[in-house]
């Protein structure tokens, strides 16, 4: 088996590689239906924090919150009480109020909720919403789209395979506390859930998602400025119908990951661009991730050290070195964690590294090459096989502090230069055999 290469602090992640997280700390057990969110950081010296909200594993669904330092890659289990036991959740962050999360809807092992929360990060703790307005209706709504202090919601699970009927959309403005129902235009999107919903500029992009035995691939935009919806006639390598898949929006492309098929899961990742209207299968040179559905995602900007060119062939020999050292079996994140580090360190109780759903339904969770399209729009895939797709039948929304496209060069606190990328970072999830990841993985996006 082809292993990740491993990022550490300081490293740069090159173009088509998928890296794992080389962390420390006390990190995630294995779970499904959680979030991760991106903070950027305040000062020169703050690089920012993942924000890993929530989630479930057989035992049940979790109140927990986790941080990850991306200066040291350290995690932390902060004492935020308040978080109500749920998965399948969607979060967003206001612009007006960058150092507040919030959370809506998703599951516990009973029922589904319609709540607002919110985690005052600088308060450290999580306080109810007590809104106006008519909100949507109890639903796993993992996610939704947010632009500036608004989250947008439409559909969600109900139960099981079943989606929820309503096909209203939803607007929180965390600013008035306030739910709206828009008077929309245009052709909604049928009844779906485990669809995939980002922001580009002021345009809402939803893709795929199912309706019983139903997967769909088909894409959906729509205008906040003019309230109205259309289907999207788009080219390209278009994926095939998925559910519970993964998107973030980086400039004016969006970018898709994984998700459930008729044939299994997938760990395949798509670009869409919105300028023309294309899809493209972006090209992976070393191993993707396991295949996998139900992950939190979210985008974020890592900071690199800016090797001199004196000092590339060290550089070069070192990551050598690194990749020589995972490879040799030696790897210390992922699906098979580091359980000799954290009880060399004391870390505390070690999840086990995955779990398997014996009996489980392997669906998402509820309450209990470059040819045109010939008919020049999506289609619904109902039962076509699934490239990239693994297993068999049996069985970030991006935080609203998108970073911004490019890389640029500054100087860090200690003198030495620093380079920055976006890039995608995807937290466990599961496959469609009962296996249950607890790994963290990075692909950089702003230059593909």
């Amino acid at each position: 088996m082809e292993l990740n290469p491993v990022l550490g602090p300081g490293d740069c992640p090159q173009s088509g590689l998928w890296y794992v997280i080389s962390s420390m700390g006390l990190y995630p057990s294995v779970r499904v239906g959680h979030t991760c969110s991106y903070l950027p950081g305040k000062t020169a010296a703050d690089k920012g924090r993942l924000v890993v909200i929530g989630g479930a594993d057989p035992s049940g669904a979790y109140a927990e919150t986790y941080l990850l330092d991306l200066d040291s890659y350290q995690w932390t289990t902060p004492d935020y009480s308040g978080l109500r036991p749920r998965y399948e959740h969607a979060v967003f962050q206001p612009v007006s109020q960058p150092n507040k999360i919030f959370v809506f809807g998703g599951a516990d092992q009973g029922r589904n909720m319609n709540d607002l929360q919110v985690l005052d990060v600088d308060a450290g703790k999580w306080n109810t919403v007590t809104v106006t307005g008519t909100p949507p209706s109890p639903r796993t709504c993992r996610n939704c789209a947010s632009l500036g202090d608004k989250l947008y919601v439409f559909g969600g699970g109900h139960q099981g395979a079943e989606p929820v009927s309503d096909r209203q959309l939803y607007v929180f403005d965390a600013e008035s506390v306030t739910w709206t129902c828009p008077e929309v235009k245009g052709k909604k999107p049928s009844c779906r859930h485990g669809h995939v919903m980002v922001a580009v500029g002021t345009k809402i992009y939803l893709h795929g998602g199912m309706a019983r035995e139903i997967f769909l691939n088909d894409l959906h935009e729509f205008d906040t400025k003019t309230l109205t919806w259309k289907q999207v006639r788009c080219k390209g390598d278009i994926p095939v119908g998925c559910t519970a898949h993964g998107a973030v929006a980086v400039g004016d492309k969006m970018f898709i990951f994984g998700g459930m098929t008729p044939n299994g899961a997938l760990d395949t990742t798509y670009v869409f661009n919105t300028s023309n209207l294309r899809w493209q299968r972006v090209k992976i040179d070393g191993a993707p991730p396991a295949c996998r559905l139900d992950f939190a995602v979210c985008s974020a900007r890592l900071y690199y050290d800016v090797v001199d060119r004196d000092d590339t062939s060290s550089a070069s020999l070192e990551a050598a070195q690194k990749l020589a050292t995972v490879l040799g079996g030696d790897l210390k994140c992922g699906m098979e964690d580091n359980d000799r580090l954290k009880s060399e360190t004391g870390d505390g109780v070690v999840p086990e590294s995955s779990k398997s759903l014996e009996g489980a339904v392997t669906q998402p969770l509820g309450a209990s090459g470059d040819t045109d399209n010939p008919e020049g729009e999506c289609e619904l895939d109902r039962v076509s096989p699934a490239e990239g797709a693994c297993g068999s039948t049996a069985g970030g929304e991006v935080g609203t502090a998108s970073p911004d496209e490019g890389a640029v060069a500054v100087a860090s606190p200690s003198g030495n230069s620093q380079g920055n990328c976006v890039v995608c970072v995807v937290h466990g999830g599961m496959d469609t055999e009962g296996l249950i990841f607890d790994d963290c993985l990075v692909l950089r996006l702003d230059n593909l």
